[in-house]
């Protein structure tokens, strides 16, 4: 393996960049979890935990589309596969599962949770305007990136 994995035949991975990557193969590796290798097109390979993209619908030999979401100090790169339903920066309608009790904590800020399309549990903090939430209820929220396949969202 060449190092550090981030530079490579002079092609430099930067935090933000958006390229494929295909999808080697999975694998279990000593610490029993499982893990994607997906290598990109300088031929370095790079590990990406499994588990928060199961419903995906990966499969070996695939192209996925990834961003470069951080490259720690030791070079080793963080990839996140582009959502196959939401899109970065646009808006959706997701159900409110629980409301915060915002009075006592003392914010201008409400933290709800709400569930994505695959019933994901995502906490969001909003300002609470004129309209009060509550469960069950639908809400408008804008996609701003991903961490660990699930959207990071914010009050439009």
């Amino acid at each position: 393996m060449t190092a550090p994995a981030w530079f490579n035949n002079k092609v430099k991975l930067n935090e933000g960049d958006v390229s494929l990557f295909q999808y080697i193969k999975l694998v279990q590796l000593s610490d029993h979890e499982e893990y994607m290798i997906l290598e990109d097109n300088t031929g370095v390979r790079h590990l990406v935990p499994y588990k928060y993209y199961l419903n995906y619908g990966f499969e070996p030999g695939m192209e996925l589309t990834c961003k470069v979401d951080r490259i720690n100090c030791t070079g080793r790169v963080f990839l996140e596969p582009a959502h196959p339903i939401y899109t970065e920066g646009a808006s959706y309608e997701f159900r409110i599962i629980s409301v915060e009790d915002h009075i006592q904590m003392n914010s201008d800020k409400i933290t709800v949770t709400i569930a994505d399309v695959f019933n994901n549990c995502i906490r969001c903090e909003i300002h609470p305007g004129t309209s009060d939430f509550h469960a069950d209820e639908k809400i408008i929220l804008k996609v701003k990136g991903f961490k660990k396949g699930k959207p990071v969202l914010v009050a439009e």
